[in-house]
């Protein structure tokens, strides 16, 4: 590890780390990942009722072959919809009669192959190296391999180790290794694996730092996924022991047969992503194209009929407060669980989930936090959720980076970067609680409904939003020359995750780190009910549009009227648009939901894109005159019922905004039109129906009497 001096903060996690945090480790190497699953056919992939019963069944699910694994047939999905491979072996197999130490058999050969013949990035060895050399290459260790003293590697295994790998057949080529099965190990053996490796993950190293310090409290997040063990070691070593690296490693494998996972992610999985894969797409523009046209093949409502009378509006309504964006196949790229330089400088980020800087117990507390740990473990609920995440902040402290900060930092602002990795920490501790509960075949992801926790009476439950709020507003955000010296007061190590060209720590933060935590903390909570942290800056998503959309015209359009109905559709007592509260129901005023009011017009419609040879234009006009004729018709139904607006100053802004991107839209519609023959008719609805039905609406609402939602 590069540590800046006086810099009291190496972090000990072990796979997925970088430097000087814990971010980022153990993606494969795609040359280095063999997915072939040896024929592998139906398999359990998670699920038992009670973690520690080896070998159970109950709960499991079965899956169809995947193409890649040896089988012909669909994409294996496993849990919340990932992409899976057959779980990585334990070891390596070696031809009968060749023997090679427990040491090389136990931790060499995860790298460079059971019979050293290399694979991936790991060079075969002995290579062209002579015996001394190899030995001193041992002994020295470097390049991400770590030293083996004579007291763990004697000098006479060594040499035997040397002279039985300088003898390799040379048809025995890299990468040629057979993975041996997964562990083989009895009740008693995979319990006392997870006893001592859970001792292991929580042990701080001489810097206080420890693995659930980033991580998921028993390492179920790094079982989930199928890092092998080369990967597993190789940032293990960089932090412990190779003993005490040997344990953990046990430690995944423990998970993995408690919990009965036989098929894992695959370390390219984005958790979250709806369908397990983004859609295509490079730029956001071919993605938000890809986004529409997965819209009309769905045969939804909003992109396949005209909206020309209040019942197909009503229609619009129920689609759009029951569509479930977290099964809404997107084009945005969802971060994976770690990035890794080591694998490509594509895979150098920090827009992954495993935070740069952990969060470390306080010395005082540190019995009571690995208390709620274990209650959570042996009991996940969301109770026993809450509890943690409510730890984190009173429990929980940053492992000494403010103080270094405060001794080597010249613009000030180090708890900026403190609290946006306290966030991606609650949001592991999150992400992983929805892992658990598919794995135990409980209530989770899938079957929350839109407003999600409304039992957590201890604050907002949405660490994901509320990490991308706090992303998006950087110390130095209008402050050019501050700008570009901001992140060289990082410590090195966490400025090494930055992309080249991207060393300016507000330009990598608010941009497509914000949009990803932004984007998935929506699909969690999508009215931004149970999300806090902004007042209407979260309920509008304000900073959400104004900032980084951007491209993505198509989903903003969709996100934000679907939260307005959600919002407006939703019974309950959650929520505040810093101006009238969502529900009421006692009869004392009317219930939000039949009142006219501002949060109806906080729908940010996108502008249709003006270059026509951009293939999204037919699509967008559509869905925009669609839902503006929906939003109109419903409000025009409600001031004919109810004749009273709530916020009217506000509504008539809204209404003046809409009067703009209609005339927008209807002063572009020849140019439209002649590009895309297709949309002559819908065109002449804008000018012919949208324009007097919203000339009507705005005319009631400034002849409406004006009447104060109440409270809750």
């Amino acid at each position: 590890m590069r540590n800046p001096a006086g810099y009291g903060f190496s972090t000990f996690v072990v796979v997925v780390l970088v430097a000087a945090g814990c971010s980022g480790a153990v993606r494969i190497p795609e040359e280095g990942l063999d997915d072939s699953g040896g024929g592998a056919g139906k398999a359990g992939a998670g699920g038992v009722d009670k973690p520690g019963n080896v070998g159970s069944t109950t709960g499991s699910v079965t899956y169809g072959p995947m193409p890649g694994d040896g089988d012909a047939g669909p994409t294996i999905v496993g849990m919340l919809d990932c992409p899976t491979v057959a779980a990585p072996g334990y070891g390596v197999g070696l031809p009968d009669g060749v023997k090679l130490s427990a040491v090389y058999k136990s931790t060499c050969s995860t790298c460079h192959g059971g019979y050293g013949e290399g694979q991936g990035k790991y060079p075969p060895l002995p290579g062209k190296l002579d015996e001394a050399t190899y030995i001193s290459r041992v002994r020295m260790g470097g390049h991400g391999m770590p030293a083996f003293a004579a007291s763990v590697l004697p000098d006479s295994e060594l040499r035997a180790d040397f002279g039985t790998l300088s003898r390799r057949p040379e048809s025995i080529k890299p990468g040629s290794g057979a993975l041996a099965a997964e562990v083989d190990w009895d009740n008693a053996q995979v319990e006392e694996a997870y006893q001592k490796g859970l001792a292991m993950w929580r042990m701080p190293d001489p810097k206080g730092m420890a693995c659930a310090n980033c991580h998921s409290p028993d390492a179920i997040d790094l079982a989930v996924i199928a890092y092998r063990d080369d990967a597993i070691l190789r940032r293990a070593t960089l932090h412990l022991t190779s003993e005490q690296a040997l344990v953990v490693r046990d430690l995944v494998h423990a998970q993995r047969k408690r919990f009965n996972i036989t098929r894992p992610c695959t370390t390219d999985w984005r958790p979250f992503q709806p369908g397990g894969q983004p859609l295509p797409g490079t730029t956001r523009a071919e993605q938000d194209h890809s986004f529409l046209q997965n819209l009309v093949a769905s045969k939804s409502l909003l992109m396949t009929s005209k909206v020309d009378s209040l019942a197909r509006a009503q229609a619009v309504r129920d689609e759009l407060s029951t569509l479930d964006l977290r099964k809404t196949k997107l084009g945005i790229h969802f971060a994976r669980w770690t990035e890794d330089a080591f694998n490509g400088e594509e895979h150098r980020s920090i827009n992954d989930w495993i935070p740069q800087l952990p969060r470390v117990p306080h010395a005082a507390q540190k019995d009571a936090w690995y208390k709620l740990m274990d209650a959570y473990t042996a009991n996940p609920t969301n109770t026993t959720l809450y509890a943690l995440l409510n730890a984190v902040d009173k429990m929980t402290n940053d492992g000494g980076y403010d103080d270094w900060f405060e001794a080597n930092g010249k613009l000030g602002h180090g708890n900026w970067l403190t609290s946006i990795m306290q966030g991606k920490y609650e949001s592991v501790l999150l992400a992983q609680h929805f892992f658990r509960m598919a794995l135990m075949k409980k209530p989770g992801w899938f079957e929350l409904g839109p407003v999600p926790f409304e039992d957590h009476k201890s604050g907002y439950m949405n660490p994901w939003w509320n990490t991308g709020n706090t992303t998006i507003g950087p110390p130095c955000a209008n402050d050019p020359p501050c700008q570009e010296g901001y992140a060289t007061q990082f410590p090195e190590d966490v400025r090494a995750e930055l992309p080249q060209g991207k060393r300016d720590a507000t330009e990598e933060f608010a941009g497509d780190f914000s949009h990803n935590w932004f984007t998935i903390g929506e699909l969690l909570d999508q009215g931004l009910l149970n999300s806090g942290g902004a007042g209407h800056n979260t309920t509008e998503a304000v900073y959400w549009n104004g900032l980084k959309i951007g491209e993505h015209r198509a989903l903003q359009t969709l996100f934000n009227a679907q939260r307005v109905m959600v919002q407006t559709q939703a019974k309950t007592s959650l929520g505040d648009f810093g101006h009238a509260p969502l529900w009421r129901g006692d009869g004392k005023a009317p219930p939000i939901s039949l009142l006219l009011h501002g949060q109806w017009f906080k729908v940010a419609l996108a502008d249709v894109p003006e270059d026509t040879k951009d293939l999204r234009i037919p699509a967008m006009v559509r869905m925009n005159g669609n839902i503006m004729r929906t939003f109109l018709l419903l409000m025009q139904d409600k001031l004919k019922a109810a004749g009273a607006v709530a916020d009217r100053p506000e509504l008539l802004r809204a209404l003046e905004t809409w009067q703009g991107k209609l005339e927008g839209l209807v002063k572009q519609g020849p140019l439209y039109a002649k590009a895309f023959p297709e949309l002559a008719g819908d065109m002449d609805f804008f000018s012919t129906d949208i324009v007097p039905l919203l000339d009507d609406v705005t005319k009631r609402v400034a002849a409406a009497k004006e009447t104060e939602a109440a409270g809750p």
